[in-house]
Formats: C-alpha cells, structure tokens, sequence
C-alpha cells in the first residue's frame, strides 16, 4: 500500500470528485451523493456563470471561474467541511490536480465519481457513448438552461478523457487511460 493510500485510509473527511462529459449526469449524481452524506456541499464551476437564476457561459471566463470554484473549494476544506463534492467534467488528471492538491493538503480521502444511471452511457468498451450524449444534450432541461453542446464539442470531451484515475497517477501527471 502507497505511503498516499495509508495516509488517507482511516480518514474520515473526503473529496468526492464528480466527473464525465457534459449531458453525462454528473449533476444529479452530485445531489444524490451530497443527499447521501447529509446535504454534503457541491461546488460547480458553472455556478460562475449563473446571472440571476440565468446560465449565461462564456468560454473567456472558464479560467476565472476554475480558479473561483478551486478558491470555494479550499475554504470549505480548511474549515473541515466533511465532505466536499466538485461537480465539474473533470476530464482530465490536468483538471482534476488542483482538487487533489488540496484534499492531501487538509488530509481528505478522494474519491473519483462517474455517473452509470444509464447502461447505454458508455460503450461495450467503457468509453463514453458520443451518440447517446449527443442525444441527451437536446434534454429539455439542459436546452432550457441553455447548456446543451454541439456533437463536435462533446466529441471533444470525450477523446481528452482519462478514465480509472487514481490519486497516484493525477499527482503524477501520468496520462490516466
């Protein structure tokens, strides 16, 4: 067992990292995992972007909201929140580093969450379906809130994943495949 994995294994703290591409379900398995562990806070990047109740994104301003929400995220962990759940793609090790960065530095366990509340969500080789994400971006709920994605971009999300990570290999910037 890694020096990280027995730092981490009788903590009771934990980082819950939400990941998959958009349209994917991360946010309603964000809520059912803060629900599971009582009312845990959920932190978004895409909150940044949210004007009076209105979802209006601008690719500008993805640093300034990555760096807002990893600011949220550490001030929660310094206050010991115990459990802390980050609702973004998180589609790769890259992405995901700050969070874990964090986590070790306020003695969090991290645990990396895919949502699977569809079986046609990934393909017979466990990658994600382009086809079926494609479909659920025309959801009318994402379509109302205007987050719905053109196919090229989702394709995008879904050729950068890293799939199985782990802390050792985000920590490493290994390529997580």
């Amino acid at each position: 067992m890694s020096w990280l994995k027995k730092l981490m294994a009788n903590n009771m703290k934990q980082l819950i990292i939400a990941r998959g591409p958009s349209g994917s379900g991360k946010s309603r398995m964000a809520k059912e995992l803060s629900a599971q562990h009582g009312n845990a806070p959920i932190f978004s990047s895409d909150e940044f972007f949210m004007k009076n109740g209105i979802y209006e994104f601008d690719v500008r301003s993805l640093g300034d909201a990555h760096k807002w929400n990893q600011t949220r995220v550490e001030d929660s962990m310094s206050k010991g929140v115990p459990v802390v759940i980050v609702d973004n793609t998180n589609t790769t090790g890259r992405e995901m580093r700050p969070y874990v960065d964090m986590a070790i530095r306020h003695g969090y366990d991290v645990h990396f969450e895919e949502p699977n509340w569809n079986p046609k969500l990934k393909t017979h080789e466990g990658k994600w379906n382009v086809d079926f994400l494609d479909e659920m971006q025309r959801n009318s709920d994402r379509a109302k809130q205007k987050k719905s994605l053109g196919r090229d971009i989702i394709q995008r999300m879904v050729d950068r994943y890293e799939y199985n990570p782990t802390v050792e290999k985000v920590l490493q910037n290994e390529a997580i495949h």
